[in-house]
């Protein structure tokens, strides 16, 4: 599978679409907020609390929205600051005493930036989701940002993301859904990650359904990931310990 950078299309199972996101994005980066302590543990030889809450950490293009300037964020929220542009990423490089932060600092410049996106919320852009559903309005209770589907009796993948919601086939765009609130479609069933006309060519491998668009604001979608890092950096606090922040 071939991966788009900046937009740069890129080609999932066959189609071609560019990278999800308004900005360049760094590949399986994912930010963390680690809660170690001021002085190594000489029996773990390690700084890290694991009984410290933990979360799934927050990828880097979402990062980085809240730092770089865009075309649709101007200006940028914030500078991007130390805890950040100092995160310790693994790269087989050892750690210094740069990597460590004091978690009110943190939270201090998180307050900031939270301030800013609540400000801004409605200038900002907003996140467009997708919910697979019927016509009678009964939908799935997660939200996903692809959908394969069959589109002029071809096999086609419908994407969301900041930019807009797209249908994509094997030569590229073919259709936008942006400006709609439902799409009646047939969808293309899948069996352990294989579309059932993978599987066998004769089946259609299709259900008639609905795609639902819904959208999210900047603050909302951002919401969880800031919170999460709310968390750590309380935890810590209340304890006298301190955060390492890593990208990995």
């Amino acid at each position: 599978m071939e991966e788009g950078v900046g937009g740069v299309p890129t080609r999932r199972f066959g189609f071609i679409y560019p990278k999800a996101g308004i900005k360049k994005e760094l590949m399986g980066l994912y930010f963390y907020l680690h809660v170690v302590r001021r002085v190594c543990d000489p029996n773990k030889d390690n700084f890290f609390i694991t009984e410290a809450p933990h979360n799934n950490g927050v990828h880097s293009s979402y990062m980085d929205l809240l730092f770089d300037h865009t075309v649709q964020i101007d200006p940028a929220l914030s500078r991007k600051p130390d805890w950040y542009r100092h995160a310790f990423v693994c790269t087989g490089e050892p750690f210094s005493q740069d990597n460590f932060f004091e978690p009110d600092n943190v939270t201090r410049d998180l307050e900031h930036i939270l301030a800013k996106i609540m400000h801004r919320n409605p200038q900002l852009p907003v996140h467009y989701w997708l919910r697979i559903g019927n016509k009678a309005g009964i939908t799935e209770a997660v939200p996903t940002g692809s959908v394969d589907i069959f589109y002029e009796k071809e096999p086609c993948l419908v994407t969301s993301d900041w930019n807009g919601v797209y249908i994509w086939g094997p030569k590229g765009k073919v259709g936008d859904l942006t400006g709609v609130s439902s799409f009646d479609c047939r969808l293309r069933k899948k069996i352990g990650g294989v579309t059932r006309a993978q599987a066998n060519p004769q089946l259609d491998g299709g259900m008639d359904g609905t795609i639902y668009v819904e959208k999210a604001t900047f603050f909302d979608f951002m919401r969880p990931y800031l919170f999460d890092l709310f968390r750590q950096c309380d935890w810590a606090s209340q304890r006298r310990l301190q955060v390492f922040p890593m990208l990995t």
